[in-house]
């Protein structure tokens, strides 16, 4: 992936020193964020990388399936079962509806979102807490709709696309199973649909 195509979201650095900290006051100060940057009303097609896509996932099953060792056949099975559901989630990816600078281009939505993903793992009742408090705090992001989780979709997916183009290239066994515990927590880790159905539900409560 390349680094200077995909700005780091805001909430890295807002939440990276306290990332134990209470939904409402992350809430908060992501909302302090968001209101202190500078909102651009164009709309860019692709804030960062465009998604994955199936061309693509089926490349890297296909690698890995030919790869030789064992462990490359697991991790291709591994894969291949989620196969289906990252290109369904790929297919949920839309276009920022509008960039704010604080400091990186981001849309506001979609980083509350990721939040919810990254720092929450889409826990419903503590979503609804951090954008309670996000909301009361003035944040301008709204989570509404499967799209607004594009950011954390997009970040996920080339995460992962990184961690097996990583084993692939991987010379030594050592390497091999330090990089296969990357991706298998990658996959673990990942957004689903269900997941982000409950969280919308329960803002929408």
């Amino acid at each position: 992936m390349d680094t200077l195509t995909a700005p780091r979201p805001v909430v890295t650095a807002l939440l990276a020193p306290a990332v134990a900290a209470p939904p409402r006051e992350m809430g908060r100060r992501l909302a302090v964020s968001h209101r202190a940057g500078r909102r651009d009303r164009r709309v860019l097609r692709w804030w960062a990388d465009p998604p994955v896509g199936a061309p693509r996932w089926d490349a890297l099953v296909t690698a890995l399936s030919g790869s030789g060792p064992r462990s490359g056949v697991e991790l291709a099975v591994a894969l291949a079962r989620q196969r289906d559901e990252l290109v369904a989630l790929d297919d949920l990816v839309e276009p920022a509806r509008s960039m704010q600078s604080c400091p990186h281009p981001v849309d506001p939505g979609h980083d509350l979102a990721a939040v919810l993903h990254d720092a929450l793992a889409l826990d419903p009742s503590r979503s609804r807490q951090l954008v309670a408090a996000y909301r009361a705090a003035g944040g301008p992001g709204t989570v509404d709709r499967p799209g607004s989780f594009s950011l954390a979709i997009v970040r996920h997916g080339r995460a992962l696309e990184a961690a097996v183009e990583g084993w692939l290239r991987a010379g030594t066994t050592t390497e091999r199973a330090r990089r296969a515990r990357v991706v298998e927590g990658l996959l673990q880790s990942r957004p689903t649909r269900p997941g982000i159905d409950r969280v919308l539900a329960a803002l929408a409560g």
